[in-house]
């Protein structure tokens, strides 16, 4: 399995904050700067699966465990504060994603799995798994 971490996001106009729910919200570490991001990949179903992609080649990936879709709010506001810059969304089944210099495939996978979680697969791939 790959390293999964629970975080809120907070959005600001010039970061992206993610903080620890279960330590009443801490900051985690800095931001990751609005003005570093390139484009946006998600998903066009109900999995709310968002990568922000960076210019670091270090990539977010979010998944947004909640019943109201936030994925086209999110990507609103970014496409918002990026409106003078050259910046990207793509839609689609497979996205892919930087994650520690190496680009991985991620694919959504509903099944009979007890909690959401990220798999590791062959050839670079990740499969998100999520319960039925």
């Amino acid at each position: 399995h790959m390293k999964m971490d629970e975080r809120a996001i907070i959005l600001t106009d010039k970061d992206i904050y993610r903080v620890d729910p279960k330590k009443n919200f801490q900051f985690k570490k800095l931001g990751t700067p609005v003005d570093d991001i390139v484009g946006l990949s998600v998903t066009p179903g109900r999995e709310q699966l968002i990568v922000v992609h960076l210019s670091s080649n270090h990539d977010l990936v979010f998944y947004m465990q909640t019943k109201v879709d936030r994925v086209g709010e999110f990507v609103g506001h970014i496409a918002k504060l990026k409106n003078n810059s050259k910046f990207f969304v793509d839609v689609q089944r497979y996205v892919s994603a930087y994650v520690l210099k190496y680009k991985y495939v991620i694919n959504v996978v509903w099944d009979d799995v007890d909690k959401v979680e990220f798999r590791k697969g062959s050839n670079n791939n990740i499969s998100l798994m999520i319960p039925v």
